[in-house]
């Protein structure tokens, strides 16, 4: 790993020289990558911000028709970096725009990269849902910047993608503590109060409760409580 001193050096480097790359054509994707190096550079010496922007454009130099991959991971990683800032609306939007990019990538038998992003985007997402509750995942490394589009395909340990359900489940956390409003709540509703695993229907219903008190709308709230019960004894069964 680059030391402190030798991270600030690259990030001036690539600050200078990125400002006057001109492209040799269409085709020319070194720009993209560059762009994104420099923001893994910028977040290590805390410049979240600066890292964000680089992401930004770094997506806006791939190709999102033959780099979709990539491309979804550079938003999650852009929404990491805007989170990590401090910017949460920002962050959020760019963490659903990923996640809705990652969801029609192909599934992971057929595309390996596609499934390693999904572990990894998952976990990021949770550690970002999980952090802004107070309570960051035990046992959990905080992700590196630039993990989601990063070209190392090296292998995490063995272990089946998270599913998209309690992906969405932890976006709908997010939104709920920041105070973002209630958009992706209102458009995963119905999928996730009847999403077929139990813990992350109990985990939504749980969280339609939370609102319902803060903001004291009582119109559904018995129906919300008795939904809540039988999600909890679903999860139990499935514990069990």
């Amino acid at each position: 790993m680059l030391s402190r001193r030798d991270t600030a050096d690259a990030l001036a480097i690539w600050r200078e020289l990125l400002l006057h790359w001109a492209p040799r054509d269409e085709f020319d994707l070194h720009q993209t990558y560059s762009h994104r190096l420099a923001a893994v550079a910028a977040a290590r010496l805390q410049k979240w911000s600066e890292a964000a922007d680089w992401l930004r454009t770094a997506r806006s130099l791939g190709d999102e028709a033959n780099q979709a991959t990539y491309c979804a991971g550079l938003l999650v990683d852009e929404g990491y970096a805007h989170w990590k800032a401090g910017d949460n609306p920002r962050a959020f939007a760019c963490l659903v725009q990923g996640l809705n990019g990652i969801d029609r990538l192909p599934v992971d038998d057929v595309d390996e990269k596609a499934g390693l992003l999904r572990k990894r985007a998952a976990a990021t997402i949770t550690w970002i849902a999980a952090t802004a509750t107070g309570t960051p995942p035990n046992g959990f490394p905080e992700p590196p910047p630039g993990w989601c589009s990063s070209p190392d395909t090296v292998k995490e340990a063995e272990a089946s993608s998270i599913p998209s359900d309690a992906v969405w489940a932890r976006i709908v956390e997010f939104e709920f503590i920041a105070a973002l409003g209630d958009e992706q709540f209102r458009a995963h509703e119905a999928h996730l109060k009847s999403s077929r695993f139990g813990l992350i229907r109990f985990s939504f219903d749980r969280l339609r409760l939370q609102r319902h008190l803060r903001s004291l709308a009582l119109d559904d709230f018995v129906d919300a409580v008795g939904d809540c019960a039988r999600s909890f004894a679903l999860s139990q069964r499935v514990v069990r």
